[in-house]
């Protein structure tokens, strides 16, 4: 759901006057914009409204509550900002030059989670990239830093409804795979488009692969698993199961850019 910006101050309590001027001075909210250039705002956003509106009445300075454009809740350290230009950077780069281009627009969206921008680029990436080129120019830095993002507390803005888009666009890349492709499973429903991505990665790399609709462990043929947790070991034993697969830094598992490297693939599952 959103809300206008006479909504977002009805519901908070906070004057649309207040609202603009603190967008201004501090970089906060950071709304969405409509194709008429008005602002919107998203549900979280209209909760942070009202939580900064009562520590101001509590005395609190707004200085003093953002920080780089996020707020600093009075029970936080810092802000749980991910450092995900670092993240984007160790991503390979798509070799043409209008891919190259909307790749590096992709990445300055995700690092400023712009919702608008975002959807901009998604589109272009379908429309203006080859196929073979897509997922490095904005599907694999999209759900590298969505999780990201997700993990700070902070999802990207209208993720939701962006996904179902790449998803149903993502399905028509990978196409329909043979019964004995590799089998891709999301460990959770937020890691679906991580797991479409990476069967993709694998198919578009000579390793052909599906995702299935159903999140449970498939009872015939290999399979790898993709999302935040792990399955238990103990409900993936056997020779069937070739390893999980995660999307930002974990000591324990390969990421799904490993698919990239085709001399990887065997070690990177």
């Amino acid at each position: 759901m959103i809300f206008s910006v006479k909504e977002a101050s009805d519901q908070s309590g906070v004057n649309p006057t207040t609202i603009r001027m603190w967008e201004a001075r501090y970089g906060w909210p950071k709304p969405g914009r409509r194709d008429n250039g008005y602002r919107y705002y998203l549900r979280h956003q209209v909760d942070e409204l009202k939580r900064m509106k009562e520590l101001i009445r509590q005395g609190h300075s707004i200085g003093h509550l953002i920080h780089e454009g996020l707020p600093l809740w009075p029970s936080d350290e810092r802000p749980a900002r991910p450092d995900v230009e670092r993240l984007l950077a160790q991503l390979p780069a798509p070799r043409g030059a209008v891919a190259a281009e909307i790749r590096r627009h992709v990445d300055l969206a995700l690092i400023h989670r712009d919702g608008l921008r975002l959807w901009e680029m998604a589109l272009r990436t379908m429309w203006e990239v080859h196929p073979s080129e897509q997922a490095l120019t904005g599907w694999l830095p999209y759900v590298v830093a969505a999780e990201a993002w997700e993990i700070a507390g902070q999802p990207l803005p209208d993720r939701a409804r962006l996904e179902d888009h790449i998803q149903v666009h993502l399905r028509k890349l990978i196409g329909r795979q043979a019964g004995d492709a590799l089998q891709v499973v999301p460990t959770e429903p937020t890691a679906l488009t991580a797991a479409l991505v990476a069967a993709l990665l694998s198919t578009q790399h000579g390793h052909p692969a599906r995702v299935e609709d159903e999140l449970a462990l498939p009872d015939a043929g290999a399979f790898v698993t993709v999302g935040r947790s792990a399955p238990d070991p103990a409900r993936v034993r056997g020779d069937r199961y070739e390893g999980h697969l995660t999307l930002v830094d974990d000591p324990r598992h390969r990421q799904v850019a490993a698919l990239i490297d085709q001399a990887a693939y065997g070690q990177a599952v």
